[in-house]
């Protein structure tokens, strides 16, 4: 699955994700397509380098199992494991994952049901 800013984004522009997503945007660096696989699912993400893991996955790939805490690295709401090692995503750059296999955390049960 190839995921990328969308059509009629040119190379040089900032990638489009959603905008209530908190997690850092990235310092503005030319996208580049890295290949990981989440969950058992390929994903094709073209972003800046710079960009948190967890903002990347979510809200460019759509992929909504890595959950979201305080975005600092600090309370370990996102992390998961990244080819066996634990890793928070919130702080952990995108472009460092090429090839990566990360593994999210099973959701929760509710009580409710």
């Amino acid at each position: 699955m190839t995921i990328d800013a969308g059509p009629g984004v040119e190379p040089d522009a900032k990638p489009d994700a959603k905008p209530d997503g908190g997690g850092f945007p990235g310092f503005g660096e030319p996208p580049v397509t890295t290949l990981l696989t989440v969950d058992g699912v390929e994903y094709s993400i073209c972003a800046d380098p710079t960009m948190a893991a967890l903002k990347a996955i979510r809200e460019i790939a759509e992929h909504v199992r890595p959950r979201r805490g305080c975005q600092e690295g600090i309370c370990g709401k996102c992390e998961s494991k990244v080819n066996g090692a634990d890793t928070r995503l919130c702080i952990t750059p995108i472009g460092t994952l090429m090839g990566a296999v990360v593994v999210t955390p099973t959701p929760r049960k509710s009580i409710w049901g």
